[in-house]
């Protein structure tokens, strides 16, 4: 895992409202709101988003129900599911990842 400070959503978690990050984010459980992270943001296998995602990286390996904002680096994993669409300079869909929503690559 990448070096900087890690804080954890764990599995027996849920949590409400908005969250401002700026290094490393895994969630294990459930956020219901906003996710603002400069840094990277990775959704475990077991963890599920509902809401919208700015994040500088982003590895989606759990469900997401919301856009993905302002990404340099979107990957989806095989065990991926997301409803919404990606706005990002850069995209990786595995094979298996099952996405359902559209993709705007941005240039900036």
């Amino acid at each position: 895992m990448e070096k900087g400070n890690i804080t954890r959503i764990s599995a027996d978690m849920e949590f409400s409202g908005e969250i401002n990050y700026h290094d490393i984010l895994v969630v294990e459980g459930s956020v219901k709101g906003i996710i603002k992270s400069d840094g990277k943001v990775i959704i475990t296998e077991r963890g599920s988003v509902q809401g919208d995602i700015y994040a500088k990286n982003l590895e989606i390996q759990g469900e997401v129900q919301g856009n993905i904002y302002e990404a340099g680096f979107v990957q989806l994993a095989p065990t991926c599911v997301l409803h919404g669409d990606i706005f990002s300079k850069e995209l990786q869909i595995e094979r298996g990842a099952r996405y359902y929503g559209s993709s705007t690559m941005i240039t900036e």
